[in-house]
């Protein structure tokens, strides 16, 4: 158990409200000297980038991040709703798609989960095409590249809004 005393001999005592008054006043001289239209990280050592090299940069990094997942295989829920699924099947009309749920059972059914997920399914459909087949590569290679499309999405929300 720990000592309920400092080394100095003094007693430990908890932090009151009385005591978290000072820290109040620093933080909200902080913000009231950064609200005067400085920025507060003007200071920081950031490179100026144009939109398409910091693009380039961001989906590289992202990309090389999550590389390594394509060598894996299916996991988790994947059995049932990508191997297991016939949707995914070429033979499968694309207007039953609209008709069947996430699993591939019939919407209409009992036994339907009722998860209504067309545009998943389609993109399922979409890597199952790309890979030429059940190979677990396609499905993560595209998901890989739509992260790294997602990235540069935000960089131009959060970092560029004004050059849309």
């Amino acid at each position: 158990m720990a000592s309920r005393y400092r080394a100095n001999g003094n007693k430990l005592r908890r932090k009151t409200a009385r005591d978290s008054v000072g820290e109040e006043r620093e933080i909200s001289s902080y913000l009231a000297f950064a609200g005067d239209g400085d920025e507060i990280d003007r200071d920081l050592p950031v490179p100026n980038l144009s939109f398409t090299i910091a693009s380039v940069v961001v989906s590289c990094v992202s990309v090389l991040c999550y590389f390594n997942s394509c060598k894996g295989a299916f996991v988790f829920d994947d059995s049932e709703a990508i191997v297991g699924n016939k949707d995914l099947s070429p033979d499968i009309p694309l207007g039953k798609l609209f008709l069947h749920d996430f699993w591939g059972t019939n919407v209409s059914s009992n036994t339907s989960h009722k998860s209504y997920r067309p545009l998943t399914i389609l993109t399922f459909r979409f890597n199952y095409w790309l890979a030429g087949g059940l190979k677990p590569w396609g499905f993560h290679a595209l998901n890989v590249m739509l992260h790294a499309a997602v990235s540069v999405l935000c960089l131009k929300l959060f970092f560029y809004p004004c050059q849309w």
